[in-house]
């Protein structure tokens, strides 16, 4: 038999749901089954809907093999950290991620990541024990693409995890970038582009003249603010760029990129979507830059609730990193 006590980091949850998540490798079938044979909460059989709360003493009369067959353990790769800290308390962590750097894992690359670096701090801190944690894993509630830097929220505990997610869905925090783009922007431009994305070669579109099926796209909206053209005279040729300040109001995969070709202003040196801008490819590294330059450099949080409640109107910028 194995017994154990509900967390904070465990409440709020149905049952079903739980074992979904601390059993991860068992069936859907196996979990209902065990729910309405083997499960006992307080002491009572209880239905699969059943909400869990803090403190309640959970018996699962199963064998401490076949328990331990079904759970799948997060190892904590231990990773040196290469963020800065923008804020820390003890429900939250804003980090400025690096270029370069993958905020999770992928198919190539599932080590050196920005979520691993964060799990390796809270570890050394004593604040995270992803051997103690059945259910709650840390993640990260908004993402940015490899060569995006900026900030990024993650939440230490489930609650603050479960209401910055929601506050990221619904609005209630607001993202900001500065980007450099081709050519010159020269007033103030809403995009509303639908997207919809190729799983060919990871490539996303904007469907631009409403001729791709709804249920095939998502609803993105992007507003684009110019705030000065520089001009850079290199070897007889002239390259124009805008500096401009982006604000998203829905957060999709590579959303800035693709709304800012789809007006003929892809960022400078975006290799993946300079070609569908029909923009020169002078403007690949015209300066002998790498990467483009998109910088995730504000977010601003409003009418936040529980237990997040008092980061309502906070806003925090890279102004602070050292």
């Amino acid at each position: 038999m194995v017994k154990f006590t509900i967390t904070e980091n465990d409440a709020g949850q149905r049952l079903d749901r739980f074992f979904k998540k601390y059993y991860c490798n068992a069936s859907l079938a196996y979990i209902y089954k065990l729910i309405r044979k083997d499960v006992k909460v307080n002491g009572k059989k209880c239905k699969q809907n059943f909400l869990l709360n803090a403190g309640d003493a959970v018996h699962i009369y199963i064998s401490d093999d076949e328990h331990k067959r079904m759970i799948l353990k997060d190892k904590g790769v231990q990773i040196k950290p290469s963020f800065k800290i923008i804020f820390e308390d003890d429900n939250l962590l804003v980090v400025y991620k690096r270029a370069g750097l993958l905020t999770h894992g992928s198919s190539t690359e599932k080590k050196r990541t920005l979520l691993n670096e964060v799990k390796t701090y809270l570890i050394q801190k004593g604040e995270y024990d992803p051997g103690f944690e059945k259910t709650f894993s840390l993640a990260t509630s908004n993402r940015l693409d490899r060569n995006t830097e900026g900030l990024i929220a993650i939440a230490k505990n489930a609650a603050s995890q479960r209401e910055l997610n929601a506050a990221f869905k619904e609005g209630r925090i607001e993202r900001y970038y500065v980007a450099e783009v081709v050519g010159e922007v020269r007033g103030d431009v809403t995009i509303d582009y639908p997207l919809y994305k190729s799983a060919k070669n990871n490539t996303v579109f904007a469907d631009k003249d409403g001729s791709v099926p709804p249920d095939v796209t998502k609803e993105a909206i992007t507003k684009v603010h110019p705030i000065r053209v520089n001009r850079i005279d290199k070897n007889g040729s002239e390259f124009t760029y805008t500096v401009v300040r982006v604000k998203l109001l829905t957060g999709r995969t590579h959303q800035i990129r693709v709304h800012l070709a789809a007006i003929g202003h892809p960022l400078v040196n975006d290799r993946k979507y300079l070609k569908y801008a029909n923009v020169s490819s002078k403007y690949l590294n015209p300066d002998k830059r790498d990467k483009y330059s998109l910088i995730a450099d504000k977010i601003a949080f409003f009418k936040m609730n529980s237990p997040l409640e008092y980061m309502s109107n906070t806003y925090l910028d890279t102004s602070v990193v050292k």
